[in-house]
């Protein structure tokens, strides 16, 4: 068997650090979206290796870039996915967040740990693999995409659609070197309480939208959630009131108010059966005050993911970890909803979680990324390829 983890000789940290760069300054902020730009960059560099490498889009300016290493053989096929789609960057930044300003070893801007750095790394390993002069047995299929942080139905979802295929998978979110394979799942909800307005002077008159919502939100938070996964730092579901909008003035009665319900799922719960949950609190609400007049939305749902450790691309991974850094490492969950749970549940692709990123800078004022842990990913990515895909 060949030494695979020669392959690292080839990994260039600067090459890595200016693509990153060249990221963050094509600012992709969704919304509103537009990922164009960005994705021209990751084209360009592809292209210039001499990767096969098309644009795909549901909408104009929604972008995705789909590239493809042919390997000799063309079996198996190892996708490595990344989002280039980042969140708008807020305020309390010391430094322009579309910048690429490097300090002390670490990359700043919007999108450095989630999760362009993920695919600069991804793209980094692809340059050290076609720099080497080797050939892989089977085919790697690179995918930069649009939209994951509203959705994903322009990006992943939509390449889906489209017949993207594979045997395995990494999506290089933020993990900070650690290997996942487990994200929860989301379910948001809004939830309207309607009353009738009146004079302050005479509440009687009417029926506080406000205070109905008071006894909405105390049910809710009450919801007994059960389960546990030891993945997640957060073991158990999780449930939290996240926006309340109502009124119009102060010396008014409101006569509607709104809540917005952010509720984390475990592998092994379903959206479905999350909502059923808070509509039963509500009846109960209910029947005690049928006075209150209530709706319930959903505004999103997203499931849950969890593959098996016993999964190839799980083993390959772990076994690659421990060989360049001679520690075995553990298996972990992330908390937020990522691209792994649609190709996992609608394209059938196990599907494992890696990435220089550290989770904790995710949408954050001075987002940024260690540039040694971006070629340290890199590295690994490198000789992932090489591992699963063979070398011929």
């Amino acid at each position: 068997m060949r030494d695979t983890s020669r392959l690292t000789r080839y990994v260039n940290g600067g090459s890595a650090t200016d693509l990153l760069r060249s990221m963050i300054r094509a600012a992709s902020v969704n919304p509103p979206g537009g990922e164009r730009e960005c994705a021209e960059v990751i084209y360009n560099k592809l292209a210039g290796l001499g990767l096969e490498v098309d644009y795909v889009e549901k909408e104009s300016g929604r972008t995705n870039v789909v590239a493809r290493l042919r390997g000799t053989r063309g079996k198996p096929v190892l996708l490595y996915n990344g989002h280039m789609d980042v969140v708008p960057p807020g305020n309390g930044w010391n430094r322009d967040p579309f910048g690429g300003e490097i300090i002390g070893g670490k990359l700043y801007g919007r999108g450095a740990a989630d999760m362009k750095s993920g695919i600069a790394s991804m793209v980094a390993a692809v340059e050290a693999i076609v720099k080497s002069g080797s050939k892989l047995g089977g085919d790697l299929v690179l995918t930069a995409v649009a939209d994951e942080e509203t959705g994903s139905l322009r990006g992943t979802r939509h390449l889906i659609e489209e017949g993207l295929k594979a045997d395995m998978a990494v999506v290089s979110e933020p993990t900070d070197l650690r290997v996942e394979i487990a994200n929860k799942g989301i379910l948001w909800a809004e939830i309207t309480t309607r009353g009738r307005g009146s004079h302050a002077s005479r509440p009687h008159l009417g029926v506080n939208a406000i205070d109905k919502m008071h006894a909405i939100i105390e049910a809710i938070h009450n919801i007994r959630l059960e389960g546990w996964n030891e993945l997640f730092d957060v073991p158990p579901p999780v449930l939290s009131v996240t926006t309340i909008q109502g009124g119009t003035k102060i010396n008014v009665i409101p006569d509607l108010c709104k809540i917005e319900v952010d509720r984390r799922l475990l592998p092994g719960e379903s959206p479905e059966a999350a909502l059923s949950q808070i509509k039963a609190a509500i009846e109960g609400v209910k029947m005690r005050d049928p006075q209150i007049e209530t709706e319930v939305k959903v505004l999103d749902e997203w499931p849950p993911m969890q593959v098996s450790p016993e999964e190839p691309i799980v083993k390959s991974l772990v076994g690659v970890v421990e060989k360049l850094t001679g520690e075995r490492p553990k298996l972990f969950g992330k908390a937020a909803g990522t691209d792994a749970s649609w190709l996992v549940r609608d394209a059938g692709i196990p599907t494992v979680l890696f990435g220089p990123g550290d989770p904790r800078l995710s949408h954050t004022p001075d987002e940024n990324v260690s540039l040694d842990k971006v070629a340290e990913a890199a590295k690994v990515f490198t000789v992932l390829a090489a591992d699963v895909l063979g070398l011929d």
